[in-house]
């Protein structure tokens, strides 16, 4: 077989060409696809991977508190107001109830025939002339799911336990308190 100048190694058993002593070619093995090519070292087979470390040990107990008892739960708070229909007016005089309609707000005081003027919640037939209540005395009304009351520039006033309003002043009010229009004296009950 011919060897073509400049090469350095075999082309059928990939001995060197390059130096002084040549190499007696290696024996080819038979029926490999590629004669010649040396067969590729051969490596250990794959080991397992190494296991985990064992767990760390459990942290040491400490005594725990006793578990705090839970309160029972709350009942549910009354629903809110979004009418006056949740609370109603006693005179005080005569123990007349007065319902207040299922409206956000009422105009309290007294009918007038002369002005032809009536206001939502009139207080005539409790003696509201004679107590000094105006035509227009006061309003009583729902915001935010509260019950106020406002003075309504009255001249003989409106008090709440027996403290004078400012006019055009909304005034919270609960159950039980006393409401004075001139002087008649009006308890809250819801």
């Amino acid at each position: 077989m011919a060897v073509i100048p400049g090469e350095a190694f075999c082309d059928n058993c990939g001995a060197t060409l390059l130096g002084g002593s040549r190499a007696a070619p290696a024996a080819v093995a038979p029926n490999l696809p590629f004669s010649g090519v040396p067969a590729q070292p051969s490596y250990p087979p794959p080991q397992p991977a190494q296991a985990s470390p064992p767990p760390a040990p459990p942290a040491p107990q400490v005594p725990s508190a006793p578990p705090i008892p839970q309160a029972p739960p709350l009942p549910p708070a009354p629903p809110a107001p979004v009418t006056l229909a949740a609370a109603s007016l006693i005179v005080r005089a005569s123990g007349t109830i007065l319902a207040l309609p299922a409206v956000a707000q009422v105009v309290v005081g007294r009918a007038d025939p002369v002005s032809n003027f009536a206001p939502d919640l009139d207080l005539t037939p409790h003696g509201a002339i004679e107590s000094g209540v105006g035509r227009r005395h006061a309003r009583l009304f729902v915001q935010g799911g509260q019950i106020l009351i406002e003075d309504l520039d009255s001249t003989n006033g409106t008090f709440r336990n027996g403290v004078r309003l400012a006019p055009r002043q909304p005034s919270p009010v609960a159950n039980g308190d006393e409401l004075r229009l001139g002087n008649l004296i009006l308890a809250v009950q819801m």
